[in-house]
């Protein structure tokens, strides 16, 4: 899978300086399955995080999720790793509120900087402890050699940039907290 991914951003980059940019766009929506519908973005100044963030919006909004999003530090965040750090938290909620009754799905995207810290919280509704009935937050998919990976890779990437993750419940919410120096 890596050296595919490889030889496909070869590929982009060459088009790229081909200036052949619908070449790559059509690709790419070919890739997904369809073409992102813009309707329901967030836009932010950060084009990774917009992407992120739209795609993932369109995604509650097809399940039923009521998804609040506040971002306030894009321009700190220039880094395909955010991207795909947010990305995976955010499947992680919408797969956890999916498993919830419709009208109590609910997911909440604030991101700030404070102090010279970046600051990204994804917050979703829980009708009972997940804490308390999963401490070590292990995938309960049946192939668990495929999934699992997304909370570790934010661990990872948290700890590569010497940040702080904070898992906690309150309020009938599930929070990840990930602080890392701008």
């Amino acid at each position: 899978m890596r050296h595919d991914l490889k030889r496909y951003l070869v590929t982009y980059r060459q088009l790229l300086q081909e200036g052949k940019y619908e070449v790559i766009e059509a690709d790419i929506d070919k890739i997904l399955g369809k073409r992102l519908n813009t309707n329901h973005c967030v836009y932010t100044e950060n084009t990774i995080l917009n992407a992120v963030i739209c795609e993932k919006m369109e995604q509650c909004s097809i399940k039923n999720i009521k998804i609040e999003v506040q971002v306030n530090a894009d321009k700190d965040m220039d880094s395909i790793e955010y991207g795909v750090v947010l990305s995976n938290l955010l499947d992680n909620a919408i797969e956890a509120e999916e498993q919830e009754k419709e009208e109590n799905r609910y997911i909440c995207l604030n991101i700030g900087v404070e102090q010279n810290m970046i600051h990204l919280v994804v917050s979703n509704y829980i009708s009972e402890s997940v804490l308390q009935n999963n401490a070590l937050l292990e995938t309960s998919k049946k192939n668990k050699q495929l999934h699992g990976i997304g909370l570790r890779g934010v661990k990872e990437f948290v700890n590569n940039k010497e940040g702080e993750i904070e898992i906690f419940e309150e309020n009938h919410m599930f929070v990840v907290h990930i602080c890392v120096c701008v």
